[in-house]
């Protein structure tokens, strides 16, 4: 194999590590927002179809057991029956998935502010589940969903940020290495031409 075929290889990966993590950079937020209404509504529907008779009501009360302890004197109960995550667990799901809806319009840059509120906001729910769980006090429904809340909204402000930084890292490094491979002397190749950032 010649130097020039060599190097044509390595332009070919280096164009489709790029073309990989540019598509993981744009879509993985849309992923993730739709397992996250996944897990924020399904145990709501869990006692829906137990009212409706449909076996495979059970399926998704197993599913979420691996997640949640699913306490029945800690968990909401919709046409008597209990929903498929405790309280807390489902707040903490249904503040991800709308924190995770508002991402989408203001999408904040990782900065220390992220982290700082996302600790912040994860103190309560530490607070709220020793206490309790050390016996000083019993938590109450409002307490479990509203730092569970918290907790949610804590959780995509700063990782939403964090995961985009993380994924610009492999992509910059493709794009990079297959700028520097087409300006080698000799390989026959033509840069590709810039975009323009306001295009």
């Amino acid at each position: 194999m010649t130097s020039k075929e060599i190097i044509s290889v390595a332009v070919g990966t280096a164009s489709l590590g790029e073309a990989l993590f540019s598509a993981l950079a744009r879509h993985w937020a849309a992923v993730a927002t739709v397992l996250l209404f996944l897990f924020a509504f399904l145990p709501l529907a869990a006692p829906l179809l137990s009212v409706a008779g449909i076996q495979q009501a059970a399926l998704l009360y197993e599913f979420f057991g691996y997640f949640c302890e699913q306490r029945p004197g800690r968990s909401f109960s919709l046409a008597g029956f209990q929903v498929a995550d405790c309280q807390r667990c489902l707040a903490i799901y249904l503040a991800m998935f709308f924190t995770s809806l508002a991402y989408w319009h203001n999408r904040p840059a990782l900065s220390w502010k992220c982290l700082l509120v996302s600790i912040a906001f994860s103190v309560p729910i530490m607070v709220d589940g020793f206490s309790q769980n050390l016996g000083y006090r019993e938590s109450t429904w409002w307490l479990r969903v509203g730092t569970g809340s918290l907790y949610g909204i804590g959780w995509v402000y700063f990782f939403f940020p964090f995961i985009s930084r993380i994924l610009d890292i492999p992509h910059c490094f493709f794009r990079r290495w297959k700028a520097d491979l087409l300006t080698l002397p000799h390989t026959g190749l033509r840069p590709e031409p810039e975009v323009a950032s306001g295009a």
